[in-house]
């Protein structure tokens, strides 16, 4: 059974924008640090940004899918498909988050992991908005989730 946290819009909606928020805080820092060439400071603050995004927002996607999404199927079938999508889109964030990982682990800091932070970022934004607008859309729609 998914927490109350879960059910309700504001609270729902606040759980989003506050991971995204601190996401896109700590890409900004990271681009900024590449920017200025220390990719000692930039591995260190790119290991910052993913355990951010494994313990809070891939932590989240897990509860969802444990309890809400679950709890959402078994009161109401139909409601399937969407979450199949929904829980889609957790998985492309695992995917990038996994890739991101294991480019740095094999080559270190280089191109192509800003990138994938930035997808990342784009993504969740998309999946929050539209998962928003599913849960609630009989207590007026979600509102907007800026990356």
């Amino acid at each position: 059974m998914s927490g109350p946290g879960l059910t309700q819009r504001d609270t729902h909606h606040a759980i989003h924008q506050a991971a995204l928020e601190e996401a896109v805080h700590l890409t900004r820092m990271l681009k900024s640090v590449s920017a200025q060439g220390d990719s000692v400071k930039a591995l260190q603050l790119c290991d910052v940004l993913l355990e951010h995004w494994d313990t809070r927002i891939l932590a989240h996607a897990d509860a969802e899918e444990t309890g809400l999404y679950q709890d959402l199927v078994r009161a109401d079938a139909s409601k399937s498909s969407a979450i199949i999508r929904l829980t889609r889109d957790h998985d492309l964030l695992r995917t990038l988050h996994a890739e991101t990982q294991r480019l740095l682990s094999e080559r270190g800091w280089t191109a192509g992991v800003i990138e994938r932070l930035e997808a990342l970022l784009l993504l969740d934004a998309i999946h929050s908005r539209d998962e928003e607008s599913f849960l609630f859309a009989d207590k007026g729609g979600a509102r907007d989730v800026e990356g």
